[in-house]
């Protein structure tokens, strides 16, 4: 496609890190389930102006983790784990648990990076540099068996976490903006990831993700987040592709 927001975008050199901006990726897979967690712990992870979580009943807030896969990208090739906690900016009211759920899966949704392992030192260089995501290398590996998709992440020779979901999607396309809040250089940074789903699957049954913590400050920071059981909802999908528009100061959001 010649005619749409991917190629249309303008772009522009960002020497510092050797590439032009957005940046392009154009083969990715993932899968993503949405925990509830005690919002007094989580408010403990957040950092004073970079939005307000996201409760879906008093005391539980949403935590999501995200497992992608960047088969194609103008970083090369590499998998990273993104786990983060949905807030909402500015005066905007809170959404309703259904709401916030929506905005994540069919829309738009906004999110604190709470950390996010790589497998790459480019990936990393370039995360950190561009817009301050809490990027670490570790191994992130994927498996899948029949309808199943697991990832495993493993940092310092200790696996810390383990996340499995089904796998199957069905052909649409859609397009979801997600907007990533970091912080860069002490100031809060707002960063706009475009994605386009050809593959994709939501479900809301609660039996479609499972999360295993073992060891590890990755592992032990979900665990005293006092984690739901089980996830609200799991996203899957087999084909799409994204574009990473660089950073801006989340007041001009």
């Amino acid at each position: 496609m010649s005619d749409d927001a991917f190629d249309r975008v303008l772009r522009r050199d960002w020497p510092s890190l050797g590439l032009q901006v957005p940046i392009r990726f154009p083969a990715l897979s993932l899968v993503a389930a949405v925990f509830t967690a005690a919002t007094r712990e989580a408010a403990r992870l957040l950092p004073a102006g970079a939005g307000r979580l996201v409760e879906v009943m008093p005391g539980r807030c949403l935590v999501s983790l995200a497992a992608v896969e960047y088969r194609d990208s103008e970083l090369g090739p590499y998998n990273e784990l993104a786990v983060t906690l949905p807030v909402s900016l500015g005066s905007a009211p809170l959404p309703a648990a259904l709401g916030a759920l929506g905005e994540l899966f069919t829309r738009s949704g906004t999110a604190y990076v709470l950390s996010m392992p790589v497998t790459t030192p480019r990936s990393l260089e370039v995360g950190v540099g561009l817009a301050g995501f809490p990027k670490f290398l570790a191994e992130v590996r994927f498996r899948r068996e029949a309808s199943r998709v697991a990832c495993e992440v493993e940092h310092e020779g200790r696996r810390a976490l383990t996340l499995t979901a089904e796998a199957g999607d069905t052909p649409g396309r859609r397009r979801l903006k997600m907007r990533a809040v970091t912080i860069l250089q002490g100031v809060p940074q707002v960063s706009t990831f475009l994605l386009e789903e050809r593959r994709w699957r939501d479900s809301l049954q609660r039996n479609t993700a499972r999360l295993e913590l073992d060891a590890g400050p990755l592992a032990e920071t979900l665990r005293g987040l006092r984690l739901s059981p089980r996830p609200l909802a799991t996203h899957c999908a087999s084909e799409a592709r994204g574009m990473l528009f660089p950073p801006r100061h989340l007041d001009d959001d």
